[in-house]
C-alpha cells in the first residue's frame, strides 16, 4: 500500500508498512520527547519499550517517509476479546511534516488497513489542548468518546487526553468527497 501527498513541496510522503531495517531510524525519531509531547503518552517509553510497542503481535504499523527518512508512522493495535473489532489508533507525525499532508496519508491508510482487517471502529488517543490534529480528525468524521485526566503534560503544562472514536462501517466525510 503506498499514497502520494501533493500537499508540500519537494518529493511527495509516502506511506508503507513497516519493515525491520526501520526499526533502528524509527526507535532514534521516536526516542526524541518532542515527538511524544502531541500524544497522550507518558512517561517517555526507554529504547526497548519502543521496540516492543512497534512490533507487538496484533499490530499494524505504517510509516510515513519524505526523503528517505521517516517523516511520521500510524499504529493500529488490534482489540481482542471484549475489544474485538475496535483498534486503538495511534498517529504521530515530525513537526516539519506538520501541516503538509502527512498525517492525513497515515490516516487514510490506518483506516484502509483497519477494513482490511474487519476492524469496526477506530479509537485515537490524543492530547485535548493539540487543535490542529483535532481539526484533521473531526473532518474524518471522529467523535469524542472519552476525557482522560492521568496527570500528562502537553508543552509543559498539565493536560487532559480525550478519545476519539470513527465508525468504520459508515464511509466518514472524507471517503465521501
Amino acid at each position: 500500500m503506498s499514497a502520494e501527498s501533493t500537499l508540500s513541496e519537494g518529493p511527495p510522503a509516502h506511506v508503507r508498512g513497516l519493515l525491520d531495517a526501520d526499526l533502528p531510524s524509527l526507535v532514534r525519531w521516536l526516542a526524541v520527547p518532542d515527538i511524544w509531547r502531541y500524544l497522550a503518552i507518558t512517561p517517555y517509553p526507554s529504547e526497548s519499550e519502543l521496540r516492543r510497542w512497534l512490533t507487538a503481535t496484533a499490530t499494524a504499523v505504517l510509516i510515513a517517509e519524505r526523503h528517505d527518512e521517516p517523516a511520521g508512522f500510524a499504529r493500529l493495535a488490534l482489540g481482542e476479546g471484549r475489544w474485538s473489532g475496535i483498534s486503538w489508533l495511534t498517529v504521530a507525525c515530525s513537526p516539519s511534516e506538520q501541516g503538509r499532508g502527512t498525517g492525513r496519508l497515515l490516516l487514510d491508510g490506518a483506516h484502509n488497513v483497519a477494513r482490511h482487517m474487519g476492524q469496526r471502529k477506530v479509537i485515537a488517543q490524543m492530547y485535548a489542548e493539540n487543535f490542529r490534529a483535532r481539526r484533521l480528525y473531526d473532518s474524518y468524521g471522529y467523535r469524542q468518546e472519552a476525557e482522560i485526566t492521568n496527570g500528562s503534560l502537553y508543552d509543559g503544562r498539565p493536560s487532559q487526553g480525550v478519545h476519539l472514536a470513527l465508525d468504520l462501517t459508515n464511509p466518514s466525510p472524507q471517503e465521501e468527497r
